[in-house]
């Protein structure tokens, strides 16, 4: 429909895939996007109804968010085999629960020491997949990295 006196002309699908894509699928982003790069105000509630109501713009916003949870994977793994502990525990506690990881072992641990011995098996059971991942950058081994905090 043609944009009458004191209407705005409707933005067009096509401008909402390209702000789909270059944001990454996240609409506060798209409304703003938009209104920018094409100076035309496409509220919220509007942006999430065309997007919901059109099977083409869900289909790239689902694309767009799988490209940037691909991006995700693919630098955790980075940090996974950097030795980055707290990738390493989040991998392990997020991803591996069918293989029996996750907070409740930790949270099971009867002292400090037990929860420490979970976490370096951990560590070597990662080395034992990336073997190659370097040392931290102090030179100390990754096992080192976890230690016993100060008595108090």
């Amino acid at each position: 429909m043609p944009a009458g006196p004191g209407r705005t002309p409707k933005v067009s699908d096509r401008v909402i895939e390209q702000a789909l894509i270059a944001n990454g699928g996240v609409l506060a982003a798209v409304s703003d996007w938009i209104k920018t790069n094409h100076g035309r105000t496409l509220k919220y509630r509007a942006l999430q109804y065309r997007v919901s109501g059109s099977k083409r713009l869900r289909e790239v916003q689902g694309e767009t968010v799988d490209k940037i949870l691909d991006l995700c994977d693919t630098k955790l793994i980075e940090m996974i085999k950097a030795g980055n502990l707290g990738a390493i525990i989040w991998y392990q506690r997020n991803k591996g629960r069918h293989r029996g990881w996750g907070l409740s072992a930790l949270h099971n641990a009867v002292n400090q020491e037990e929860a420490r011995e979970i976490l370096l098996d951990a560590i070597r059971k990662t080395e034992r997949i990336f073997p190659d991942a370097p040392e931290g950058s102090d030179g100390q081994t990754r096992e080192l990295w976890v230690v016993p905090s100060p008595p108090a």
